[in-house]
């Protein structure tokens, strides 16, 4: 009896043995499983993971949908792969009957789902299995998306007008004509739905009624993607045309789609609706290109978020985009708009109900116009306020298109006497003077040239001041012509010259900014006309230092004619060699 008692014990102590060594193995086997599919899957996608990827197995399964048994290799692996970099993409799609989305793209597959093939060693993403018809799809589809609803019905009443091969669905909303919801089971009165093919790159924005809509691109078979479907009519309705049939309740179908412009409270939409019809805009223009950037108060400080402000600085253009640039300078901002301002950016005062251009609230200095124009634009100059205040008289003149401020302005150097020192940009002490380059764009087309000592500035005829260039002192407040400047005597001025690089230096035949022997030698060569040594371009247009006393204009002048005698000679070489020699 003992001895068959010591047997039980030996057996069940080796089936103890065996049983923990069973559990140890198949413990062993799960951690390889998962370790395996990562290899597996990553070796399959090659360089476009890395092991730093997330990665995580979802489901396994057989080609007929079913578990695989103890020990079976299952045909198929749902995986969740994404690397640590979100990109700021919004995903938007449906695929077979269930509708996906997320805020965020990531890589490599921008669901972050895919299916595993194991026989074919190949990853599909979601799009491509769906194409390919991998077994069981459709449940997988199930499990991660939402059902698309009413698609067969919207499609139906869609006829032609799509392709169905490459038509994209989304179910949005359904209720019935009298306002009630759907019944389970039953067919509603109306559908909204999204449904859009590729079309082109292009931004759709419009209010229609009083909602906001916008689409990132241009879809077929409407615009906006949105369409109301009138399954007693079997009709599909754009948003444009079920407004313009008042659809019932129409407006509860927009409010699902759109964004109601009074009660939004966002940059795109805030005072749309009241300023397109102070601009007598049509709400179905889709040339229309509205943002409103700022609300802010009389004391120019940002409105703080609920509270009424006292104006709101707003872009508004209607007509075709182009990607040509116009700047203009307002103040010490420079605006930029497509090809035309129309109107562009305007001053809306809440206060008064009215609306400005930015270019009218700066000349009537609404409170605050700083704020708007900070907002608007980029600040560039210290002092362009100045020359706006200089073409003033101009303007009072009755200069019809004047408003708009098409001209051109720019601060070229800046000088310092204390420092001995200029610069193209602002430095931190107020200059002693600047260089100015600024006339409006009602010039005349004639070009002009000017001498100032050894140097020869030449350029566009504007107004009105011709030569275009000014010097401005800040400390004292004095705005020159650069002749005015020069005739005043303001100092070191010969720096805008020789330090900026102002105009061309007289006699410098080989363009190094310098007069030297090499220049006489230019000429001489020049003249014995030895190839490689031509005239530099004429300078055409005229001087404008010469007095109206009847004199001849002298209409045009070279760089090496420097004895100014109209002629280039051996004379212009021998005054140069003179002049390096101090005679």
């Amino acid at each position: 009896m003992k001895s068959n008692k010591r047997i039980l014990c030996v057996i069940l102590a080796l089936l103890m043995c065996l049983s923990t060594t069973a559990l140890a193995v198949s413990a062993e086997e799960t951690a390889d499983y998962e370790t395996i599919f990562k290899e597996k899957v990553f070796d399959s996608l090659g360089d476009r993971v890395d092991m730093l990827y997330n990665f995580k197995i979802e489901q396994v399964y057989m080609a007929d949908g079913s578990e695989p048994k103890e020990g079976e290799m299952p045909d198929y692996v749902l995986c969740y792969i994404s690397s640590n970099v979100v990109y700021d993409a919004v995903i938007d799609r449906v695929i077979g009957d269930y509708y996906f989305y997320r805020p965020y793209m990531v890589v490599p597959f921008d669901l972050g789902h895919c299916i595993y093939s194991v026989k074919e060693h190949k990853c599909y993403s979601l799009d491509d299995a769906w194409a390919c018809k991998l077994p069981n799809i459709e449940n997988v589809l199930s499990l991660l998306g939402a059902p698309v609803k009413y698609k067969n019905i919207v499609f139906e009443a869609l006829k032609d007008e799509i392709n169905f091969e490459h038509q994209q669905y989304r179910y949005i909303y359904s209720y019935n004509a009298d306002g009630s919801t759907v019944d389970e089971g039953e067919t509603p009165d109306y559908i909204l739905a999204w449904t859009g093919a590729g079309g082109a790159d292009a931004i759709v924005e419009r209010v229609i009624g009083d909602y906001y809509f916008i689409s990132g691109a241009i879809l077929n078979p409407y615009d906006l993607g949105y369409c109301i479907c009138s399954t007693k009519e079997n009709k599909c309705y754009s948003l444009d045309e079920a407004w313009e049939a008042q659809l019932p309740n129409i407006e509860s179908a927009f409010a699902k789609a759109g964004t109601h412009v009074d009660e939004a409270n966002n940059e795109l939409t805030k005072y749309r609706t009241k300023i397109m019809s102070m601009l007598g805009w049509k709400n179905t223009d889709e040339d229309i290109k509205y943002r409103c950037i700022a609300e802010y108060n009389a004391d120019g400080a940002e409105a703080p978020e609920g509270a009424t402000a006292d104006y709101a600085v707003i872009f508004a253009h209607q007509g075709a985009w182009t990607e040509e640039a116009i700047h203009s300078i307002i103040g010490n901002y420079r605006l930029k708009a497509s090809n035309d301002f129309k109107p562009g950016y305007i001053v809306y005062s809440i206060g008064e109900d009215k609306i400005y251009t930015i270019r009218d609230a700066y000349n009537k200095k609404l409170p605050g116009i700083e704020f708007a124009l900070e907002k608007a634009g980029t600040k560039v100059t210290w002092y362009a306020d100045v020359f706006e205040e200089f073409l003033e008289p101009y303007k009072e003149d009755g200069w019809e298109d004047f408003e708009q401020g098409w001209y051109g302005y720019d601060e070229l150097y800046y000088y310092s006497y204390q420092k001995r020192y200029g610069s193209t940009e602002m430095f931190e002490v107020t200059p002693d003077y600047v260089l100015i380059e600024g006339s409006t764009y009602f010039a005349d087309p004639m070009l002009s040239y000017d001498v100032f000592g050894d140097y020869i500035v030449y350029g566009g005829c504007g107004f009105p001041n011709c030569s275009n260039y000014y010097i401005y002192t800040p400390k004292d407040n004095k705005l020159y012509t650069l002749r005015e400047a020069c005739d005043a005597g303001v100092k070191e001025l010969d720096k805008v010259f020789t330090n900026y690089g102002l105009g061309v230096l007289k006699g410098d035949a080989d363009g190094d900014r310098k007069l030297t022997i090499k220049d006489a030698t230019y000429i001489q060569k020049y003249l014995a006309k030895i190839e490689g040594f031509e005239l530099n371009e004429e300078i055409r247009g005229h001087h404008l230092s010469v007095e109206d006393d009847g004199s001849p204009d002298p209409y045009g002048c070279y760089i090496e004619d420097f004895d100014n005698n109209d002629n280039i000679n051996i004379k212009d070489a021998t005054a140069i060699q003179k002049k390096l020699a101090k005679f």
